[in-house]
Formats: structure tokens, C-alpha cells, sequence
């Protein structure tokens, strides 16, 4: 969606999105990685401005990096007082005063995560955002300065690993949301990312807006199809709360999170390493390289 002043109609936050980002490699020993970022509620007084420039910065020199929003970049109005100011009858001035500001802002906030072009998957809504008056919504107008997928709600995304220099290939799905829920424990939270596998098969899921961080892996079993006939091979999947960069507690601030008696939050995000590998076999004596795979490993 180009930025237009004549663009109409409601916001399609609620749809869902499928996408497949190509992600090339020259070597199997490199390790890729896979970053997701959300919940920055940035202009938020809570908003932890350092823990955010600095992992801004360490993003910018990760080597081989891809980036994935989660929701919530800024701190914008939520559904129910998105309703309440679209019931206000505005003076014309008055809306392109709001439309001026939160362009303002969404371009301060692009020029922080600029580095990333050309390498985001998409960033999913959330649910703080701001419409503009032409229907765009501020993330779709991220995506446009990105040059990225605009997610939705939730999304599928499948990663291609070519090889630059053969016909070597790879993949990994991802399945997104920007999140539902809100346990005040670890497993309660994570439980509910894993849910999102009875509705979709993929190898990494990913929820954020509870603004907790934490990762769980589990593994299946599952046949493949090789050059010494048929293979057993566990697959590894990853389920991930991708975390926050706000802050719940601070002296004399008020929260929701303090209002709530709430647990606070370890801000930042995971961090997820893709490597491609080639498996090996042994048969009378010989060794085989069997299909490659992406070895997935996730850290905090």
C-alpha cells in the first residue's frame, strides 16, 4: 500500500498472510539468525530507551541476520480507544494535526531500525497502532518504508536457504502472531504458543504481547526420503515469547504492570540460530550425505 491521501477504507488488521523470504548462504558451518523484535511501545515513559539503542546496535553488526516484527512498536492507541477517538467528530485541522504527529513518529522510529531493509520477513499489527485518516495503519506504513511484508495478524512465513553457488536448497516455516493471553507464569504463557501447532505445521512458532521472554523446544519423529532408502529423523521445534522492551516498574511511574501486581517482565528478545547441515549415513562401510537441514537453536 503506497502513502496516498486519497487511500480509503478500514483497517485489515485481522487478516492472515502467507510469504516465503529467500535467505541466501555460501557456507553449511555459518550460523544465520533469526530476530524477532516487538512490544517496543516506543514514546512510552517506560519505554527502556538504552536496552533498546543498544540492542539496536548489536542487531546492526549481527552477520547474516533476518528480522521479524512482532506488534506493539509503538506506543500508539489501543482497540477500545481507537474506538472511542474515531467517535469524535474532529475539525479537519485537527485530524491532519494527528496524522502529522504519528507520521513524525513512525518515521523517528523507522530511522532507529533502518538498518534492517532488505532483510525483515514482515512485521504482524498488534494491538496498538494508529490509522490514519487514508485507512493506513501506522505498521503498514512501516512495511512500505521497509520495503517488507505487511503480516497481519498472523502469518506464515517460509524461509528459503539457497545456496549462491549450487542447487542447494533448505527451508523453515515459521508460524506468527502477535499474541492472545496473559498467564502471570512461564508455562501458562508458553502453553499457549505451543496451541498454535494444532492449527499449523511449522518449525518455529513465535507470540508475542505478553511481554514475557522465554523459549521451549520439543521434537517429533518423522520419515524422510534418501539416497539409502528411507530415514527416521527428529525434527526440532521451537516455541518462543519473544519479549519487551518496556519496563513495569520504576519509582514513583505508575503501570498497569504495578497496578496489577504483575511479575516484571526480562526485557530484550530471543535470539534464534538457524545452521544449515548435511546429514551423513553409513551403509556397508560408505558414507552418504542424506537432504540438508536447518539446525535450530534459541537463546535468551
Amino acid at each position: 500500500m503506497e502513502w496516498s491521501e486519497e487511500i480509503g477504507g478500514q483497517v485489515n488488521k485481522d487478516i492472515f498472510t502467507i510469504s516465503t523470504f529467500i535467505q541466501s548462504y555460501d557456507n553449511v558451518v555459518d550460523t544465520h539468525y533469526l530476530l524477532p523484535f516487538g512490544d517496543v511501545h516506543y514514546k512510552n515513559p517506560q519505554h527502556h530507551d538504552e536496552l533498546w539503542a543498544d540492542w539496536c546496535e548489536w542487531a546492526k553488526k549481527k552477520p547474516r541476520s533476518m528480522f521479524i516484527g512482532m506488534g506493539d512498536y509503538m506506543e500508539w492507541f489501543s482497540d477500545l480507544e481507537r474506538r472511542g477517538v474515531r467517535s469524535i467528530n474532529l475539525h479537519e485541522s485537527s485530524e491532519k494535526m494527528m496524522d502529522d504527529f504519528a507520521k513524525e513518529t513512525c518515521d523517528e522510529f523507522y530511522s532507529q531500525i533502518s538498518f534492517m531493509k532488505g532483510r525483515v520477513l514482515g512485521l504482524l499489527e498488534g494491538n496498538h497502532f494508529y490509522q490514519f485518516q487514508n485507512g493506513m495503519t501506522s505498521t503498514q506504513y512501516l512495511c512500505q518504508k521497509l520495503g517488507c511484508k505487511y503480516l497481519g495478524a498472523s502469518g506464515f512465513v517460509r524461509i528459503r536457504f539457497c545456496h549462491t553457488k549450487s542447487n542447494d536448497k533448505m527451508k523453515i516455516d515459521v508460524f506468527v502472531h502477535h499474541g492472545k493471553g496473559a498467564s502471570r507464569l512461564v508455562g501458562g504463557s508458553l502453553n499457549t504458543v505451543q496451541q498454535m501447532a494444532e492449527c499449523a505445521e511449522a518449525d518455529i512458532y513465535l507470540m508475542g504481547h505478553d511481554h514475557k521472554k522465554s523459549i521451549g523446544m520439543s521434537s517429533r519423529l518423522v520419515l524422510t526420503d534418501g539416497r539409502t532408502g528411507i530415514n527416521l529423523k527428529e525434527k526440532k521445534v521451537l516455541y518462543a515469547r519473544t519479549g519487551s522492551f518496556l519496563k513495569g516498574y520504576e519509582p514513583d511511574k505508575p503501570s498497569y504492570v504495578t497496578k496489577s501486581l504483575l511479575n516484571p517482565s526480562d526485557l530484550g528478545t530471543v535470539k534464534i540460530e538457524l545452521t544449515p547441515r548435511t546429514k551423513k549415513v553409513e551403509k556397508n562401510g560408505k558414507f552418504f550425505s542424506e537432504k540438508n537441514y536447518i539446525d535450530i537453536h534459541a537463546t535468551l
